[in-house]
């Protein structure tokens, strides 16, 4: 076979599947080109097996608008790859708020004017590659419009997350049934019924104003993450708090939730700002490692009121507590101080370093206030972590 023709060549007739799984396989947009100008027949075809890759190009932009652009040769390629490219992020805002949303400089893929569509009565279509959509600080508007046009895209939305005006109503369906990350916005304050949130939802964060009862059902069972703002102050019922619960954030400095023992999930692995009602309650959750204790009021921590199962400690900036001989749980990798009254040689045994037992930490921070000398073997081992 001459070179000039190699048409029967089995490399250059390899399966477009198969061109299509190397193509893959390489990543960089500039090795797909070479690629595809290794023979004629890779180049004619390469509408075949051609995608390229667009995770780091926002599917917003335009060929026209980059002047670097030379290749168009490949534009069709590249405009299909675009309108696949998966995970995609859409903003809804309005026109004057186009500078602060521009895709130039926020990491959006489509930004729509939802003025147009609430206001001028625009048909509203989603791009089905759309799992992500945040709204501007000025929205608020039933969420009506936007179920119904995400119903018809068959979209597979996965996060919402709404600026600080939204404070609508959530009825049972108004958020799409496949979301599983939800940040409602600063001043949403909105009482919740049973169904509101969707089954799929796996993280909740509440903003500041919020302060509605959590009736027992209302949040769903699916949710492993809760955040709850500065004014909640509601009571937990039995069942207020979902089974599969693993991390709660509180905010509230000023007076904590009243805690039943029997509303502790037993999922439990880390709490954020714990309440005081809640430190009476730290042997009710076996799997509890993490915890925060950023706000409570002056305590005295003596031997064996912090579980032996803690990993993570974390007294905050503003805490002052004092803790006393023993008060350190033996499996604690990570321990910040803030202000606490303690001194070092307390905490840390001198032995421990002598003879193999004792903490390894792989962070420590001994807080603002620490002003004691730091004497040889004072502090403890320091491993690393996996």
């Amino acid at each position: 076979m001459s070179n000039s023709d190699n048409s029967d060549n089995k490399l250059v007739n390899l399966p477009h599947i198969l061109l299509s799984k190397i193509v893959k396989e390489l990543g960089e947009n500039i090795d797909i080109i070479s690629f595809s100008l290794v023979c004629k027949k890779w180049f004619k075809d390469r509408d075949s097996y051609i995608v390229f890759n667009f995770n780091h190009i926002l599917a917003s932009n335009s060929l026209d608008d980059l002047k670097s652009f030379h290749w168009n040769s490949y534009r069709k390629q590249i405009e299909y790859s675009k309108s696949i490219k998966p995970n995609c992020k859409l903003c809804f805002c309005t026109n004057d708020e186009l500078t602060i949303y521009d895709p130039k400089y926020v990491n959006f893929d489509y930004v729509l004017d939802y003025e147009l569509y609430y206001v001028e009565n625009q048909p509203l279509v989603i791009p089905s590659n759309v799992d992500d959509i945040t709204f501007s600080n000025s929205f608020n508007h039933s969420l009506d419009l936007i179920s119904d046009a995400l119903a018809l895209s068959n979209n597979n939305v996965k996060s919402l997350h709404f600026g600080a005006q939204f404070n609508q109503p959530l009825t049972p369906g108004s958020l799409p049934p496949t979301i599983t990350s939800l940040s409602l916005s600063e001043h949403f304050n909105q009482p919740l019924d049973i169904d509101s949130l969707p089954s799929s939802l796996t993280s909740l964060v509440f903003g500041p104003h919020f302060n509605q009862e959590l009736r027992p059902g209302v949040l769903p069972q699916s949710l492993r993450y809760l955040e709850l703002g500065e004014t909640f102050n509601q009571p937990f019922g039995h069942g207020s708090l979902p089974p599969n619960l693993v991390e709660i954030v509180f905010y509230n400095d000023v007076q904590s939730p009243i805690l039943d023992a029997q509303v502790i999930p037993q999922s439990l692995r880390a709490i954020e700002n714990i309440p005081p009602s809640w430190m009476e309650q730290l042997d009710l959750m076996p799997q509890l490692n993490r915890i925060s204790i950023k706000k409570l009021p002056a305590l005295i921590f003596p031997a064996g009121s912090i579980p032996p199962n803690i990993t993570k400690l974390d007294f905050g900036f503003n805490a002052s507590f004092i803790l006393h001989d023993g008060v350190l749980p033996p499996m604690l990798k990570s321990l910040k101080l803030g202000r606490c009254s303690y001194r070092l040689e307390h905490l840390f045994p001198k032995q421990q370093n002598s003879d193999g037992g004792g903490l390894e930490l792989d962070v420590l921070y001994l807080g603002s206030s620490y002003s004691h000398p730091i004497r040889a073997g004072t502090l403890p081992k320091f491993g690393v972590s996996p």
